[in-house]
């Protein structure tokens, strides 16, 4: 059978419950194999009820000598079952579970796991009302059978844990067409499962280290397929886009290196010159530049960033903090070109963002990353106080002036008019930009320590001259001109941290 056959032709499955498995996403013969338990149960060994000490999780097996079913309020249905296993009784109750009422009979024989406590009124017998797993046995099974490492996975009241667990041993056993996806020189010098022996380890593990090892099996194929994709992708587009070239340009590379504050290293050398031959091909550049600042303090620096206002979504625009994020980083320093509204700024002069004004798109609407944030993060100081004052301590001592206020984020990309920076200026803001508030917002949701700084590029008031006019090319040169005194700042930060 091919794992592409529909999941019609594996034994069991007719035109009902094919239909049901299909509201489950299941069509074919792969979906059932790769139908993975959402969490297993650890019932290695049988618990006589004798032996049962309250608030520990086991596992008993017994017969039903006394069935009760109640109703409570508001029509609540519950079940009660009685179990002996020879040694004692154990009460165990089912809640609102009408479809079990025709299945649990007096005689028939149960297996239950959960935590036991002392019952209501029992003098000292126990109950389970919380159940980790349960299942009716046949006539003639043996609940020896059901111990160990069980699966456990997302049932219906008609398909439950019993016909999931036949359904795939039938799939992994039919399946006849199971191809490899890793070749066999990554398998032996990763020392990885097959694909066959880590899908049904998966399913029915051995023990919990089996269990791990099919787990990597299988996450490791999924990066490995990804990052083939990828691969692909990349091969594409260097076939198919051109990307600018550069011609060579020694005096302006020159006066790149010579604006550096420090001397390159070999290695950053290397790393430069690697960026120059990029630059002169016409394949698109992407590159994340790592390194130090030569105090022992690994950065990553983004040469630029994307904007809103460019057209990106919030979610690419903030990406690479999540990146960031996951590759490990402690701070995150942000800077930017801005407005000075504040009439006590000057153009040139830095200021430390202390808050800020947010009127772009947040970039947190929509699905919550739980592994990154919670979906209400805290933004009463997304500006770190203790980078704050240790940033004014230095700047102090190296005789560099600050400001300290307020960043306004807009859309951009026009700059204000002079009824919007009144404006601006009358809810509180200091300076405006268009940038940085969505990646603070992206690093706060991720726990991670900001802080920030504006170079005032352009004097953002409401009282121009009647030729003023706001230009580009000027906010560029004094942006330039502020550079080394914000280079010398965070680096002097970095290496105190």
């Amino acid at each position: 059978m091919k794992i592409t056959d529909s999941v019609q032709y594996l034994k069991g499955v007719g035109p009902k419950k094919k239909a049901e498995l299909a509201r489950l996403g299941i069509a074919r013969v792969y979906d059932v194999l790769t139908y993975f338990p959402r969490t297993y149960e650890d019932q290695s060994a049988l618990t006589r009820i004798a032996d049962l000490r309250p608030g520990t999780v086991a596992t008993v097996a017994g017969t039903i000598v006394n069935l009760q079913e109640q109703t409570g309020r508001r029509g609540l249905t519950i079940l009660t079952a009685y179990l002996n296993d020879g040694s004692g009784l154990l009460q165990v109750t089912w809640f609102n579970q009408k479809y079990l009422k025709n299945k649990l009979k007096v005689g028939r024989r149960v297996f239950v796991s959960g935590k036991p406590a002392y019952a209501y009124g029992g003098h000292g017998q126990f109950a389970m009302s919380q159940l980790r797993y349960f299942q009716i046995l046949d006539e003639g099974e043996q609940a020896a059978g059901l111990c160990g490492i069980l699966p456990v996975y997302a049932a219906t009241e008609r398909l439950n844990q019993k016909f999931f667990r036949t359904l795939i041993e039938e799939a992994l056993e039919a399946a006849d067409e199971l191809p490899e996806l890793i070749p066999a020189r990554i398998l032996a010098e990763r020392k990885l499962m097959g694909r066959r022996e880590a899908l049904r380890a998966v399913h029915f593990p051995k023990d919990g280290e089996e269990l791990k090892r099919a787990r990597y099996r299988l996450a490791f194929s999924e990066l490995y397929l990804i990052q083939c994709g990828l691969l692909l992708i990349k091969k594409q587009s260097q076939q198919t886009r051109l990307g600018i070239r550069h011609q060579p340009n020694g005096k302006l590379g020159a006066a790149v290196l010579s604006g550096l504050p420090f001397t390159l290293t070999h290695d950053q050398q290397q790393a430069w010159q690697e960026i120059c031959r990029d630059m002169e091909r016409t394949v698109p550049m992407r590159r994340l530049v790592q390194g130090d600042v030569g105090s022992g303090k690994t950065v990553i620096a983004m040469q630029g960033r994307i904007h809103f206002y460019e057209g990106y979504p919030m979610e690419l625009v903030t990406l690479p903090i999540r990146v960031m994020k996951v590759i490990g980083i402690k701070y995150l320093f942000v800077s930017n070109a801005a407005g000075g509204v504040n009439y006590n700024f000057k153009v040139g002069d830095l200021m430390i963002i202390t808050d800020h004004i947010n009127q772009l798109p947040n970039p947190l609407i929509g699905p919550n990353l739980e592994d990154f944030g919670p979906r209400f993060p805290d933004m009463t100081r997304p500006y770190d106080l203790r980078l704050i004052a240790k940033a004014e301590e230095i700047a102090v001592q190296m005789g560099i002036k600050l400001h300290k206020g307020v960043y306004y984020g807009g859309t951009g990309p026009t700059y204000e008019t002079p009824a919007e920076y009144k404006y601006i200026r009358t809810i509180g803001g200091d300076a405006t930009g268009m940038s940085t508030v969505p990646e603070v917002i992206v690093a706060r949701h991720s726990d991670i320590p900001v802080f920030g700084v504006s170079v005032i590029t352009n004097e953002a008031h409401d009282d121009y001259a009647p030729d003023y006019v706001n230009d580009g090319d000027d906010v560029v040169k004094a942006a330039d001109a502020a550079a080394d005194r914000m280079c010398a700042l965070f680096t002097r930060m970095i290496e105190s941290l």
